[in-house]
């Protein structure tokens, strides 16, 4: 086992997780600490003070560095978007009357999310977890960066209280994972991520599985793989944070960005969900829309495709 996981094992153990188990998930299969989970987002808050070339190192094993922005749908995407709206219309109608979410929108979070279904993460969500509360210093964080300048006293101080902030965050993350999959019976090694340790096809952080996730079939576990629970859930999410289709659009982005507090999150989603609904654009966000510096967001082309079957990614 690597020895730099040893604290947080400590750590669990004493907040009443099992030690024989939590011994066994760092260890079988041996399980490396990694400190570009925390790299990735201290290049995300502070890259241009880092220099124009700091850059997240790859994974072991991988080719490309970890990606911290969203980037527009590509036209396949899209198409599968509006393939959802069509072949699961009365499921997602039933979500909006229950909720108040309209359709498009919850394909438009799909979209964003997930890709439909095709990009779940690259990675165990438990990995990225368990990383980023294993890292709580600069010096360890800077070890997932290259090409970075030297910080000054004054942002490494600022960037050591921002490491403690975000790993205190991902303990308790890595904790409701823990109980999530313990709970539901759920093989913890096969559940993949984001970077961050969201998951399921809403990438929805554990933390906020017990308050917000639905049980939409009453099986007893809310799959968030599989795309009833998946859908019920954001319509619940949004819902409960005040999501209403009345709302200014200013509103209803500030909504969104209590879901993924990313302001280009968040005007995607919701322009995405007027071009999937047919409807033009608001002036708020036309710069996301046809004519915008995201010009090629629109499909020129609409793809033969065929929605992938979502729900078929079994976590039990």
């Amino acid at each position: 086992m690597d020895p730099r996981w040893h604290p947080l094992i400590a750590r669990l153990v004493a907040d009443g997780m099992d030690k024989e188990r939590m011994a066994q998930l760092f260890s079988d299969p041996p399980l490396p600490w990694s400190p570009v989970f925390m790299a990735a987002k201290v290049q995300e808050l502070y890259g241009s003070r880092l220099g124009a070339g700091a850059q997240v190192k790859a994974m072991p094993g991988q080719d490309a560095p970890l990606p911290h922005d969203y980037m527009p749908p590509t036209s396949s995407g899209v198409a599968g978007a509006k393939a959802l709206l069509t072949e699961h219309a009365p499921l997602l109608a039933e979500v909006h009357k229950r909720y108040g979410t309209p359709p498009a929108l919850i394909a438009a979070v799909l979209l964003l999310e997930s890709n439909m279904g095709h990009e779940l993460g690259a990675r165990l969500a438990f990995h990225a977890l368990a990383s980023m509360a294993a890292t709580a210093t600069p010096e360890q964080a800077l070890q997932g960066l290259e090409s970075y300048k030297d910080p000054q006293p004054a942002l490494r101080k600022e960037m050591a209280k921002s490491i403690r902030d975000r790993s205190a965050w991902a303990y308790k993350e890595l904790c409701a994972l823990i109980r999530y999959c313990e709970t539901s019976g759920i093989d913890i090694l096969r559940v993949p991520g984001s970077v961050y340790g969201a998951i399921g096809l809403c990438q929805f952080m554990p933390g906020n599985i017990s308050a917000y996730g639905v049980d939409s079939d009453n099986k007893g576990i809310v799959d968030l793989f599989a795309l009833p629970d998946a859908a019920h859930s954001i319509g619940n999410f949004l819902k409960a944070h005040g999501f209403s289709e009345k709302l200014p659009i200013k509103k209803q982005l500030e909504v969104l960005l209590r879901y993924n507090n990313s302001g280009s999150y968040a005007a995607l989603v919701l322009g995405m969900s007027y071009q999937l609904a047919g409807r033009r654009a608001p002036a708020e966000l036309r710069i996301f829309a046809v004519g915008g510096p995201r010009k090629a967001w629109w499909p020129k082309t609409r793809p033969a495709y065929r929605l992938p079957p979502l729900g078929s990614y079994r976590i039990q």
